[in-house]
């Protein structure tokens, strides 16, 4: 269920259970740096400073995350992908997929999909993982559009992977290793303003 218009999550639209019962419980816990409030006071967004994006552009450095856009407690009108942050108790699971590196489970969703849908579909694709409840946390937007629902979920039984599909290894980690498939800090950003384990420390 989504709002109208793409409105936040409240009182008179409540949206999915999981989803307000996790951004009620986020809204009680300091934020961390760099994620502030948006909207209505209901959504906690972690927008790109345009003062950021204006100094990266003018030293020719990258802005943060990449320029993407990360809302935590509403989710999109419409998304392109999926990822699933995927927790063996407090250590994140990553897959190794064949042709980058290490990378959350994730892909594109199928047609008539719902978000838990495809994030169960993909667990099981790449990590040979069935999950317990699925967490809907929000969506991120990257510079060019695309647009990922995030969810987080515990691994409830693992099987062996069949080699039918692109990772070659699933492996469980303290926090998120150095080599990932990519360098834009989403994944270390979504972990720490979820306060879910396993983000590295913040680089001074």
């Amino acid at each position: 269920m989504l709002c109208p218009g793409g409105a936040a999550f409240g009182p008179d639209c409540p949206g999915p259970p999981r989803l307000l019962g996790w951004a009620v419980a986020a809204l009680r816990r300091p934020l961390p740096p760099g994620i502030t409030m948006c909207g209505a006071g209901r959504v906690i967004c972690a927008a790109v400073d345009e003062r950021e994006r204006e100094v990266a552009a003018r030293m020719g450095a990258r802005p943060p995350l990449n320029g993407a856009t990360v809302v935590l407690g509403r989710l999109p009108e419409r998304h392109d992908s999926v990822v699933c942050l995927l927790f063996a108790g407090d250590r994140p699971v990553l897959v190794r997929h064949r042709r980058r590196a290490w990378e959350f489970p994730g892909g594109h969703a199928e047609p008539g999909e719902d978000p838990e849908a495809t994030a169960r579909r993909e667990a099981r694709e790449e990590a040979g993982a069935e999950l317990g409840e699925v967490h809907l946390d929000g969506h991120y937007v990257l510079r060019g559009g695309h647009t990922t629902v995030v969810t987080h979920a515990q691994v409830a039984a693992l099987a062996p992977l069949t080699g039918e599909f692109e990772t070659a290894e699933v492996r469980a980690f303290d926090t998120l290793p150095s080599d990932l498939s990519w360098d834009d800090g989403i994944y270390a950003h979504l972990l720490r303003a979820l306060g879910l384990p396993g983000a590295p420390p913040p680089q001074a």
